[in-house]
């Protein structure tokens, strides 16, 4: 019994895992942009932590600054609101796509919320 007790111990105190979220703006473009690393285990946790400190020192040496998860929110329902004003539902969608997009370092073409029968020229 003690053997499998020290042996959980030992396990306890080798494993771990870290999950590393951050986002940032650059206040001149408004670029939204995400340090995001996670790993786990006796090696992974550290590589993660050592990844995501390396993305944050790139990023502030480009000029981005830190900023909440509210405040990428608030940007980014502002954001759909500009490019659909008065539309409602346009402007959910283009606020769960747009936070998708980010959360994936992808911005689609296009406005936010626009689908492919908006951007398909019309015929006269």
């Amino acid at each position: 019994m003690r053997r499998l007790l020290a042996g959980a111990a030992i396990a306890a105190a080798l494993s771990g895992c870290a999950v590393m979220n951050k986002w940032q703006v650059h206040p001149g473009s408004q670029v939204i942009s995400r340090c995001h690393h996670w790993g786990w285990g006796w090696l992974g946790t550290p590589i993660a932590l050592y990844q995501h400190q390396q993305c944050l020192a790139e990023h502030e040496r480009m000029g981005f600054v830190t900023v909440s998860d509210g405040a990428v929110k608030a940007a980014v329902q502002t954001r759909c609101g500009e490019y659909w004003p008065g539309d409602i539902a346009r402007q959910a969608i283009c606020q769960d796509e747009y936070m998708t997009a980010l959360k994936k370092g992808k911005i689609p073409p296009g406005r936010p919320g626009e689908t492919a029968s908006d951007r398909a020229p019309t015929r006269q």
